[in-house]
């Protein structure tokens, strides 16, 4: 099964109800709490990062990308910090 961890800010406004209405449909999204990262990362299969500087809900109305990180030492220093924060190895 696919699973959806999304690491957001403390003061993120994400509400109780947004993601009880995700997981009704797809019941696969785990939320974390913290504030250590300003940018966004898309991790897929444990291995390949992606990184977008601007809001997810921005893109399309400013010029912006999403873009592959080929470093791997960057790779798994993203990779580790998200460990840290979710208690464990993705």
């Amino acid at each position: 099964m696919l699973i959806v961890i999304l690491i957001t800010g403390k003061k993120s406004k994400l509400t109780k109800l947004d993601i009880e209405k995700y997981n009704k449909d797809y019941n696969n999204l785990i939320i974390y709490y913290d504030d250590t990262f300003h940018d966004r990362y898309f991790v897929i299969d444990n291995n390949k990062v992606y990184h977008s500087g601007n809001s997810i809900n921005h893109i399309g109305y400013r010029k912006s990308s999403i873009d592959v990180i080929h470093d791997k030492n960057v790779c798994a220093t993203v990779i580790n910090d998200i460990a840290k924060i979710i208690g464990g190895r993705l």
